[in-house]
């Protein structure tokens, strides 16, 4: 078994993470999230030594997040807000047979961050002028494409879901085959459990697209749960 978390400073180091107070982990063996407790809940699929797996807190909505090879799977953990003292990255391996793993804990280039890194620097404060201008222009023409897609990327970043679904939909009211928009709407939905609404717009990408990478990962994961 692997478990990928993050726990606090007193968390026991004999317990996989999830499995104990003050550590919350991802398992490997049933895809499920431990809470500080042997009790698990459903969460994504099974993971084996050749994923790669990512772990993101989000401090800005309080919300924690795993990757599988670059699909988000999807909110694990909502209530950053309540925890106190500092939270560390944690790994724990229980296995009967000799086993290695790598862990990057921010020395080098995460893998699949890319996408994050641009976006995040799209939300930096240095660019709040820009934002602010675009949400005048949003008023005064609502159907302005690059406002619309610009708002998309940052709401999705900033975790404001609700809004990401809003920008979206007006983007496929303009244009019903806007790869863009059925990218960051089918994401959106599958981070909030929508698998069914999710896989719709996988397909239209598909159709779209037939080998785009990251739709087909996508699918793939959600046809495993």
């Amino acid at each position: 078994i692997i478990a990928i978390g993050f726990c606090t400073k007193s968390a026991k180091l004999n317990k996989l993470p999830g499995c104990g107070e003050n550590s919350w982990g991802y398992h490997s063996d049933d895809g499920n999230f431990f809470d500080c407790s042997e009790l698990e809940e459903p969460y994504g699929p099974t993971f084996k030594t050749s994923d790669t797996i990512g772990c993101c807190l989000n401090f800005r909505n309080n919300t924690v997040l795993y990757t599988k090879n670059g699909v988000n799977l999807g909110i694990a953990f909502q209530d950053l807000k309540d925890l106190k003292g500092n939270l560390y990255p944690c790994i724990g391996i229980r296995s009967k047979v000799r086993m290695s793993i790598k862990a990057n804990f921010g020395h080098k280039k995460f893998k699949y961050a890319e996408k994050w890194i641009k976006a995040l620097e799209q939300c930096d404060n240095k660019d709040k002028d820009m934002i602010e201008d675009f949400i005048k222009s949003l008023e005064i023409k609502q159907n302005d494409e690059v406002a619309l897609r610009y708002h998309a990327k940052a709401y999705f970043i900033m975790g404001k879901y609700k809004e990401v679904l809003a920008n979206s939909t007006k983007l496929l009211e303009i244009d019903q085959n806007n790869a863009f928009a059925l990218r960051y709407r089918g994401e959106t939905y599958l981070i909030l459990g929508k698998y069914e609404e999710s896989s719709t717009d996988l397909k239209k990408l598909l159709e779209i697209d037939k080998n785009d990478k990251w739709a087909l990962k996508a699918s793939s994961e959600i046809n495993r749960r």
